[in-house]
């Protein structure tokens, strides 16, 4: 155990100096012949690549989430990949292709954001990305340099060391309760980053503004009674409790009328694997916050309404379409939820997407 959890540390060390580009023959080499002048965040594992090398593919999300980046003068920092704010590392919910539509560059740094688009979003980001508007003013300090520094399970920053990272590893529980309700091959990402917020609290809801002095409008915007909150959103108001009602129907779950903290705990002490179940509990519970979420940005910021059986009509043809995209092994509860979905899966011998 204490040998396999110090040789982890020590592959982390090999990404934190694949990281902050140190100079060395080894990154060099990295950066020549692996990155091709790419972040060590984009590119993908090869079917050629040595064991050792996927290895450290393998720790990138792990270290990822203990790798931020203090703004200096914003040079090095990337604009994408780089976790430099508490939002997390945009490119978690922006795609490739939404660069390439916006013409955005991908190795674009946050000094190059600040200064030829003086650090500001688009109208049409801005609604497609909620999210952005969460992101703290970008101040660059001239004749500093960006910093990596190591964040520790409790928050802290500082220096890397590999005695530190194995005392992380060795305290730390590997997955939170919560993890696997979010994180798995068949989600759909846009809608796992919004409930990662979501699970932490972390959604800009009136009771958080409140906190920071402004009164204005505090009102729910789906059910026009109370202040918005995550309890109150997930699922207390009556707008979402009618999506939540439907949807525990649909999914055959037992009635769930818990806080959202208690919820998710619910929800996390269930089987969370492949079979065809677990998926789809997993992206509906995804799709009906994030949808939710949509509605109540589109009420205060677009001054757009649905009702929320139309609302319900997006979750359920998104969801669809999601699993539609999937692949099954053949069984009796694949053959159930494509009479209950009406739905026609794909059915294979071998899948790659979820068990029957």
């Amino acid at each position: 155990m204490r040998e396999r959890v110090w040789n982890k540390a020590m592959l982390m060390k090999h990404v934190w100096h694949i990281a902050v580009n140190k100079d060395t023959l080894w990154v060099k080499w990295v950066n020549i012949v692996k990155l091709k002048g790419k972040s060590i965040w984009e590119i993908n594992e090869d079917v050629n690549d040595s064991w050792g090398w996927k290895n450290i593919l393998k720790l990138r999300q792990t270290a990822r989430a203990h790798m931020v980046m203090e703004i200096g003068d914003g040079d090095k920092a990337s604009m994408w990949f780089d976790i430099w704010d508490q939002i997390g590392a945009l490119n978690t919910f922006i795609t490739y292709r939404d660069l390439h539509n916006a013409r955005w560059k991908a190795d674009m740094t946050v000094k190059e954001f600040v200064v030829n688009h003086n650090g500001q979003w688009s109208v049409e980001w801005m609604i497609k990305y909620p999210q952005l508007s969460q992101i703290q003013t970008i101040n660059l300090s001239n004749g500093k340099s960006d910093t990596l520094r190591w964040k520790n399970r409790n928050g802290g920053v500082g220096k890397f060391t590999v005695s530190q990272v194995y005392k992380h590893i060795s305290e730390e529980v590997i997955e939170a309760k919560w993890y696997r309700l979010i994180w798995f091959s068949q989600n759909i990402p846009k809608h796992a980053f919004i409930l990662w917020l979501a699970v932490q609290n972390k959604l800009t809801t009136q009771d958080m503004i409140i906190r920071w002095g402004s009164y204005d409008m505090m009102v729910c915007s789906l059910c026009m009674k109370n202040s918005d909150s995550h309890d109150h959103l997930f699922f207390e108001c009556d707008f979402s409790s009618q999506l939540r009602n439907y949807m525990q129907l649909k999914l055959g779950i037992k009635g769930i009328e818990q806080s959202w903290v208690r919820t998710l705990e619910i929800l996390a002490e269930m089987y969370n694997g492949n079979s065809i179940g677990s998926v789809l509990r997993r992206i509906s519970l995804a799709a009906c916050v994030c949808f939710i979420w949509q509605e109540r940005n589109f009420r205060l910021f677009r001054g757009i309404s649905r009702k929320w059986e139309e609302v319900l009509k997006t979750i359920i043809d998104t969801i669809r379409l999601r699993m539609m995209s999937l692949h099954y092994k053949p069984s009796l509860a694949v053959s159930k939820v494509e009479e209950q979905w009406d739905v026609k899966l794909k059915v294979c011998a071998k899948s790659a997407g979820s068990d029957g």
